[in-house]
């Protein structure tokens, strides 16, 4: 659960990067994808928990 905590708050902070330096959508899309899934997971360990 730690680490699916630390992996959403890394992607987090990878689409804040991009935003911030301009990136595309495209390029983006990769991090947001991740953030989506590392987030489910941590759902599902903290609703398992």
């Amino acid at each position: 659960m730690l680490a699916a905590a630390g992996l959403t708050l890394t992607m987090l902070m990878a689409i804040a990067t991009r935003i911030r330096i301009g990136d595309s959508l495209a390029q983006t899309l990769p991090a947001v994808v991740l953030l989506v899934v590392n987030a489910f997971v941590l759902g599902f360990a903290v609703m398992q928990s």
